[in-house]
């Protein structure tokens, strides 16, 4: 599994710096978050799969920018507690299902703004999202 990564360009930046973390804001004093340094692109592949990502812009006297951080996931999961957390912007719906790739379905229950299911494997699941007027279709990656 390899995660894509494309940020806008920073008229005076020379190189970037990549972080990593699986927690949000993504700490970029901490150097064991760097995923990469030297990139020269706006784009980057790496398998080292974090739920956070920030980059920096290095200009040519070696200072770096205040980091972007990636936008906090709509869904996500968090593993050390065994939730899947919802985001308030969903809270216009009644009841929620969650299925595996294979289409089973294995949570169905009312909106909250977490759900505990513990050991949830990595993979890629299907959020359908309910009211009485719509239905509407999520992807949760668990990583």
């Amino acid at each position: 599994l390899r995660v894509s990564l494309r940020w806008s360009p920073v008229s005076d930046a020379c190189k970037y710096v990549l972080y990593g973390d699986d927690q949000y804001p993504v700490d970029v004093n901490n150097p064991a978050n760097i995923i990469a340094s030297g990139i020269e692109r706006c784009t980057f592949e790496t398998s080292k799969i974090k739920r956070y990502y920030a980059v920096t812009a290095v200009n040519m006297y070696h200072q770096e920018s205040l980091p972007i951080q990636m936008s906090v996931p709509e869904i996500y999961y968090d593993d050390m507690k065994g939730l899947v957390i919802l985001p308030k912007v969903l809270e216009n719906f009644d009841k929620i299902s969650i299925f595996d790739i294979f289409g089973e379905n294995f949570y169905q229950g009312e909106i909250m703004p977490s759900i505990k299911i513990k050991h949830l494997l990595p993979g890629v699941y299907r959020i359908e999202l309910y009211n009485n007027r719509v239905k509407e279709n999520r992807v949760l990656i668990v990583n």
